[in-house]
């Protein structure tokens, strides 16, 4: 498994408590609203899926019902293979079968019993893709939902939202959680930590070849709201991580550090492309050997500002 895709394990737990439940749950009701009284599958497109933990969640917390099919597209083939691995665990242990199938999988769930009645079965057809979700074409009968999860952060929404548009078929629904929004920060506090957030977010802005940048959160409501946009912005709502390990019972200690110490590589290797005039490699490798002993004496919290964002197509399909 590679250091990313354990990463993205280490994710699932922490994303999990994140996540806004007024955000999510508008986002279920709208979903269930679409697949009610219709024959047709439920149709949902994944952009930068990874390893399928989404899916697994929309399933571990009875979402996804009747018949749904979920295309999952991620550019690292890597990831996607991850996928075909743990997916079928995750489904099973959420009380699915599973089948294995050349393009992904199939589980199916019975129908349950529950207090405000008869809740029905699942049916839920997977395809893993490897690919470039904006430049893959859709299958022509538009998405129910699309799902963009932490990504917009890396893209260019010119050409993202043109893209998500034509996916989605009039009064289709954009989720997308977990938008990074320009803030990271640590306790105990070091002298050098603004100055750091600042060079962090500049190679975000400015250095790196990807797109994207460091207030991806804000700029996606703004973009979403334009008159020029077919879009309604029907909810916002934050979903920030508070990492701090010393205080979390083992299973989500462990992944809270891997989060963690991932977290103080990518800075370290953004810091990496600023300017020796900026930043001096000294200065910048002492401020993470004092973190680095700070994780591992548990000691350490860091705070990453997120934002989850349900957003619907204009029903009128212009």
């Amino acid at each position: 498994m590679s250091t990313f895709g354990a990463y993205l394990e280490a994710r699932r737990p922490v994303d999990d408590r994140a996540l806004d439940d007024r955000v999510f749950e508008q986002f279920a009701a709208a979903l269930a609203a679409h697949s009610a009284g219709d024959d047709e599958p439920l149709r949902i497109v994944e952009v930068g899926g990874g390893i399928g933990t989404m899916i697994a969640r929309l399933v571990e917390r009875n979402v996804l019902a009747g018949s749904v099919r979920y295309r999952l597209i991620d550019r690292e083939a890597a990831l996607v293979d991850r996928a075909r691995e743990v997916l079928p665990d995750w489904l099973e242990a959420a009380g699915c079968t599973v089948e294995r199938t050349p393009t992904g999988l199939v589980a199916r769930s019975r129908p349950q019993s529950v207090a405000s009645g008869s809740a029905p079965g699942l049916e839920l057809e997977v395809i893993l893709e490897v690919g470039d979700a904006f430049t893959v074409s859709t299958d022509g009968t538009g998405a129910d939902a699309v799902i963009v999860s932490a990504v917009f952060d890396l893209v260019d929404l010119e050409r993202a939202l043109p893209w998500l548009a034509s996916a989605l078929q009039p009064g289709g629904l954009c989720y997308a959680p977990l938008t990074y929004d320009g803030a990271t920060g640590f306790a105990p506090v070091d002298p050098l930590d603004d100055r750091l957030e600042r060079l962090y977010h500049r190679h975000m802005d400015e250095i790196r070849d990807e797109p994207g940048g460091s207030r991806a959160g804000r700029r996606l409501v703004g973009s979403l709201e334009r008159d020029d946009q077919p879009f309604c912005v029907l909810a916002v709502g934050g979903s920030d991580w508070v990492l701090r390990p010393h205080e979390r019972s083992s299973t989500v200690a462990s992944a809270e550090r891997v989060v963690l110490g991932h977290l103080l590589e990518t800075i370290d290797d953004a810091l990496a492309d600023v300017p020796v005039s900026t930043v001096e490699q000294r200065t910048r490798q002492r401020w993470r050997d004092r973190r680095e002993r700070e994780l591992e004496a548990g000691e350490l919290t860091a705070f990453v500002r997120h934002v989850d964002v349900l957003a619907r197509r204009d029903s009128s399909g212009e």
